[in-house]
């Protein structure tokens, strides 16, 4: 089964960082202007920002995972919420992947906050010390997969 088309928005945000960093003096934190922070919450995905220690969703992240930004204090917070017993786990994936620049989309599940299991898609990079996550939810595509593969055993 092919995968959909997902556009490189990390590709997007980062020239678009880069262009507005050189806007201004290197003591400006990168993504604080109002453009970029009007992109993100305007972007087709989820997007989860992660400066200095603190995790800031867009409302695509937010509806996706169930949590509000004012739920997550830390990036622990993040891996405690979402992955409860894997916590530790997934945040050691997360390390390496991180270590690596993210060098590939994984696919992962999650636990909202609701209790519902989905698979998200993440993508990611780090720039000027902000890191950034790009968010799918394939949940459907996965669920349409199995009953495919279901269905093609029955048969």
């Amino acid at each position: 089964m092919s995968r959909a088309y997902r556009p490189d928005f990390g590709g997007l945000v980062r020239r678009i960082a880069v262009a507005e960093d050189k806007k201004r003096s290197p003591s400006n934190p990168i993504f604080r202007s109002p453009f970029l922070q009007k992109m993100m919450e305007s972007l087709p995905c989820g997007v989860v920002l992660i400066r200095h220690g603190k995790v800031t969703l867009n409302p695509i992240a937010e509806k996706i995972v169930g949590y509000k930004t004012a739920e997550f204090t830390t990036l622990d917070d993040w891996f405690e919420k979402i992955y409860k017993k894997r916590a530790a786990e997934m945040r050691a994936i997360h390390t390496e992947h991180r270590q690596r620049g993210f060098p590939q989309r994984v696919t992962f599940p999650l636990l909202r906050k609701d209790g519902v299991l989905r698979h998200v898609n993440f993508s990611g990079f780090v720039d000027h010390g902000v890191e950034v996550w790009i968010l799918f939810d394939e949940s459907d595509s996965v669920e349409t997969h199995r009953l495919l593969e279901e269905t093609k055993e029955r048969t």
